[in-house]
């Protein structure tokens, strides 16, 4: 029985400006084929860097439709460091900073193993932490993710707490507790 080639065996044997035209044709085509996406998202790293780049354009100036595999594919660290980054640097756009990336963000920033990601989202909290700050919140109450996350938390400091939060004698007894046994201490 003849073995018929599959769509990644033929994506990865087209030349860079083959796998270009492709990527073209999905964008001006608008799809969304999150199957195809994460299909791609597969190969990609197998790629040349300008494909790695224009398919990553793509994802980004589609984002509505292609936001549940990117999200999936950055927090698994099984995937390739260099297109997760990549991909982080692309989405820590202010228009791209929605709960669901901010979540991943905060996921990826308290998963030891993703050491490579903690300048971006660190980033992220410099530019962004007012927005950052709901999200993160529910991290330092678990103790699995309290200790990374209450970096974060002296990273945005005292004073934007309180503008967000309040005083510190209205906050949650857990957050407080939280906070007075950090070894982080915020400005």
């Amino acid at each position: 029985m003849k073995a018929y080639p599959t769509f990644e065996s033929e994506f990865l044997e087209w030349d860079s400006t083959r796998q270009h035209k492709f990527i073209t044709l999905m964008h001006l085509s608008n799809t969304q084929d999150a199957p195809l996406v994460s299909q791609l998202l597969n190969l990609i790293h197998a790629c040349d860097p300008s494909v790695i780049h224009q398919f990553i354009t793509l994802l980004i100036t589609q984002w509505p439709q292609h936001e549940p595999p990117v999200l999936a594919y950055i927090t698994d660290t099984n995937r390739p460091s260099h297109i997760r980054v990549m991909l982080l640097i692309q989405i820590t756009q202010p228009s791209c900073l929605t709960d669901a990336v901010l979540e991943t963000l905060v996921q990826c920033y308290t998963n030891p193993k993703d050491a490579v990601i903690e300048p971006i989202i660190e980033a992220v909290v410099d530019e962004q932490p007012l927005q950052l700050l709901p999200v993160l919140i529910p991290y330092v109450l678990k103790p699995a993710t309290q200790l990374r996350s209450q970096q974060l938390l002296a990273r945005i400091g005292r004073k934007t707490l309180i503008q967000v939060l309040g005083p510190a004698k209205t906050w949650p007894e857990a957050l407080v507790k939280a906070l007075e046994n950090s070894p982080y201490k915020s400005a």
